[in-house]
């Protein structure tokens, strides 16, 4: 469910203007956080809006969020199918101010998250029990692969070797980067497709200060 219908619901349900003060507070967030997913109209996770339903039934007489969405013949139903992931999408969290730089670096702004639905198609591959999340592409180092403003499918790291020239998004030092790496015995090699950016070399003496976050595994483009 997205930001506007849910504050459509809850008014038809209350008689009465939301706040996002209340959904924040419902979810255990700052305000901000809620103001900026209202600006993208972004989705709410089913655990999101169970938290939310529960706010609201504790100041409500028989309040019942996904009844007033879908009736409470279908409510059942349609719960059961929010739960899972469908054959043709896959839901994920998105981290919409966490940009992975296609550049030269970019500071991680926040680390809210939201829910976001991918699908399938986008994945070049998928493995069940993997962990897998969505960024934002930010510059064009890796030009023609990935865009600027790209959102981009992160499988994540869980310590195993790296695969060369593969695509991996990862830390050094305050900035995150996506960058296609290579292993050597003494040093890591990381190389842009843009043929401007020079390639650059990790050296063992400063590997303490790289984190591997994770394989980039797709994208989706032209979303926004």
């Amino acid at each position: 469910m997205r930001h506007n219908e849910l504050l459509e619901t809850l008014q038809n349900l209350t008689n009465a203007k939301p706040k996002q003060r209340e959904i924040a507070e419902a979810l255990g967030v700052d305000v901000g956080v809620i103001g900026k997913r209202a600006s993208r109209n972004s989705e709410y996770s089913l655990e999101e809006l169970q938290k939310i339903n529960e706010f609201y039934g504790k100041r409500f007489y028989e309040f019942d969020l996904f009844a007033g969405l879908y009736g409470h013949n279908a409510a059942k139903n349609v719960l059961k199918k929010m739960t899972v992931n469908t054959e043709n999408e896959i839901l994920l969290d998105y981290y919409p101010e966490v940009f992975g730089s296609c550049g030269n670096g970019t500071f991680v702004l926040s680390e809210c998250r939201e829910p976001i639905t991918v699908p399938r198609k986008c994945f070049t591959s998928f493995v069940s029990g993997k962990q897998y999340s969505v960024i934002n592409a930010y510059g064009d180092s890796m030009m023609p692969y990935i865009h600027d403003k790209d959102k981009l499918i992160v499988e994540h790291w869980s310590g195993e070797q790296i695969r060369d020239n593969r695509v991996y998004v990862f830390r050094f030092g305050d900035n995150i980067f996506v960058k296609r790496l290579v292993q050597n015995i003494n040093q890591i090699v990381v190389k842009s497709d843009n043929t401007i950016y020079d390639t650059m070399k990790i050296e063992a003496k400063d590997a303490g200060d790289l984190q591997i976050i994770g394989r980039i595994v797709g994208l989706m483009r032209d979303m926004d």
